[in-house]
């Protein structure tokens, strides 16, 4: 029989000793009981000796090899969290040209769990940090103990702090768990209310924080505009090192890094001179009408990308970077002319007879009239129970065809193909909604920054839970014209207009130049019909409300359509002036809406800004 193998023999429990021990050890006079005890001896013994030779390797290792390592940590040593925090991305315009940059600034701003655990060291270190900072102790204490005392994340003391108040701290004794951080914040360029665009950044918020684990307390993040929108793209990677500190705070070694990434560039559609320039044109004529709100909007009407979005007055969002006061925040908040508003895609007016080409698109689809139809603008129309609404001009216009009503704004015309008159039945409600609809009215347009307004689509429903009343034809007449419960914003009405300027196209407006094109979706109407109505827009400015002289510096031919929009508000206040332009009129590339809040005449000074804006964009290089 052969023996088993050294494996097997080691498999047996009976056994093994024998493999281990010398055979003679167990003598042969031995019975089995005395066997199995000394077995047992033997293998207590080799256990203990095994475990005494692992006492001493491990006793060598942490006396020797890592005496060090051991010895610091004896001496109360701890793990830092050094952050280096990235830069974002810049923010330019459609021509390259910076409007967002980063600077660097100083902040101080503390861990609260390495902090020293003598309260007498931690109330020495508020005291030196309040006098540099020109605080009181308590409220460096405040914040610095606000989150616990073994809170692990940088929480921030004191921002925008000189150079000098910088070396000062750096060069203090005893702030333990205290840092000085440079930190990039925002550079803007603010010209020409580029802020209510751009936007501006803030500390993170607890909300903020509780909804994005990769953010810290000391953060940056866009609080308004692109930068808000954006901010994931724009916001970078922190870069950090955490590193072994002893009892005080002397660094040790650097237990892991981490390189920051800075975010990448944005390029908008904006293009900043034309903003300035826009911006620059509406101020010029807002001190002629006596006036101090506006609001505008140019778009390139076949992609939907935004050139300039104006809003007057507004602020300057390098107030935000610096780190704004609460008095500061509080009188811009409280501004009633609202600085913080961009009233060019936030703000809901009534349109006045900017809206008739689209109430013209849909006359023209609805078979309500066609293009030789003609209707008599006469004094007033009077409809049962004694309601009278009246033609702009005294005495009426005299005898509209569709191109004409368009170009002398007739409200008479608009009044009868709206709500109906005589032998023509109007298009009525919800016709009337519906084309509004269809043109981008009463809905959001998906511009790419925050705060944009729906406006409002008034219908039966709507004004039986507003009034209690039903819809009458009166209603009919109002916002055929403009006027009413309609509300739209400059930038609504530029994608309308872009619509039939196109060819039919509602296209979704953006500022983001990667956000790129987007067809919402065609407009009802056929395009015959919609160029008949782009003829009615040329007319205003060659035989219409409006001179083409405004224009003469304007080396294109231009379309137009001008506006008066009573606010039906207390206090005896004006209407406000609306004018909407496109060129060139054959193969448009530029559309231009302007809102002068009580301006009175669209004609008489939105027209003018409008045209010296579009003399800036063609002479382009």
């Amino acid at each position: 029989m052969k023996s088993k193998k050294l494996s097997d023999r080691l498999a047996d429990s009976e056994s093994w000793l024998d493999v281990m021990v010398p055979g003679e050890v167990m003598s042969s006079g031995q019975n089995t009981d005395e066997r199995q005890y000394s077995r047992r001896v033997i293998f207590i013994t080799l256990l203990i000796l095994f475990v005494m030779v692992g006492l001493v390797v491990r006793l060598f290792f942490m006396q020797v090899v890592d005496a060090e390592s051991y010895a610091t940590l004896a001496n109360g040593n701890r793990v830092r969290l050094d952050v280096e925090y990235a830069p974002r991305g810049r923010i330019l315009d459609r021509k390259g040209q910076v409007i967002a940059d980063n600077t660097l600034a100083f902040q101080i701003t503390v861990t609260p769990y390495l902090m020293s655990d003598d309260e007498k060291l931690r109330d020495q270190a508020y005291s030196q940090i309040a006098k540099v900072v020109k605080q009181k102790p308590q409220a460096i204490k405040e914040l610095a103990t606000e989150k616990g005392l073994d809170f692990p994340q940088p929480v921030v003391i004191a921002e925008s702090l000189s150079h000098d108040q910088a070396r000062r701290l750096e060069a203090a004794n005893s702030l333990d768990g205290f840092s000085v951080d440079e930190v990039p914040i925002r550079k803007y360029d603010a010209r020409g209310g580029l802020a209510n665009i751009v936007g501006y950044t803030g500390r993170v918020s607890p909300e903020e924080l509780e909804a994005n684990e990769q953010l810290l307390p000391a953060d940056y993040v866009g609080k308004d505009g692109v930068e808000y929108q954006y901010d994931k793209q724009l916001r970078g990677q922190n870069g950090w090192q955490r590193i072994e500190v002893d009892a005080l705070g002397r660094p040790v070694r650097v237990l892991s890094k981490q390189e920051p990434i800075a975010g990448p560039d944005l390029t908008l559609t904006i293009d900043r001179d034309l903003q300035i320039a826009m911006t620059t044109a509406a101020q010029k004529e807002m001190a002629k009408a006596k006036v101090v709100k506006a609001g505008g909007a140019a778009v390139n009407p076949q992609t939907g990308e935004v050139l300039a979005l104006v809003t007057v007055p507004f602020y300057d969002n390098n107030l935000f970077a610096d780190g704004i006061s609460q008095k500061e925040f509080s009188t811009l908040v409280n501004d009633a002319n609202q600085p913080l508003y961009n009233k060019a895609s936030g703000g809901g007016f009534s349109s006045g007879s900017t809206i008739k080409p689209v109430v013209a698109s849909a006359a023209l689809q609805e078979k309500v009239v066609d293009e030789n139809t003609t209707i008599n603008d006469v004094n007033a129309l009077v409809l049962p129970g004694g309601f009278s609404f009246a033609s702009w001009r005294p005495g009426g216009l005299g005898p509209m065809n569709i191109r004409r009503a368009i170009g002398w704004s007739s409200n008479i015309y608009f009044y009868t193909v709206g709500g109906g008159y005589g032998n023509i039945a109007g298009l009525g409600e919800p016709r009337l909604q519906n084309y509004y609809r269809a043109f981008g009215l009463g809905e959001q347009s998906g511009l790419d920054l925050p705060g944009e307004t729906a406006g409002r689509v008034p219908d039966e429903k709507w004004k039986m839970e507003q009034t209690g009343e039903g819809w009458y034809q009166g209603d009919s007449y109002n916002i055929a014209i403009g006027q009413g419960d309609l509300l739209i914003s400059p930038l609504q009405l530029a994608m309308a207009h872009s619509a039939i300027a196109n060819n039919g196209s509602l296209l979704r407006p953006y500022v983001a130049s990667t956000a790129g094109k987007k067809v919402r979706r065609e407009v009802p109407v056929d395009k015959n019909y919609l160029q008949i109505v782009r003829e009615g827009m040329r007319q205003v400015l060659t035989d219409g409300t409006t001179c083409e002289c405004l224009f003469k510096d304007v080396p294109v031919k231009v379309a137009a359509k001008s506006g008066t929009a009573e606010t039906n508000t207390p206090g005896g206040k004006r209407p406000h002036a609306w004018f909407a332009a496109y060129a060139p009129y054959e193969s448009p590339e530029i559309l231009i809406t302007l809102l002068l809040e009580e301006g009175v005449g669209g004609s008489q000074f939105a027209a003018p800004a409008i045209a010296e804006t579009m003399k800036t964009y063609f002479a382009k290089p």
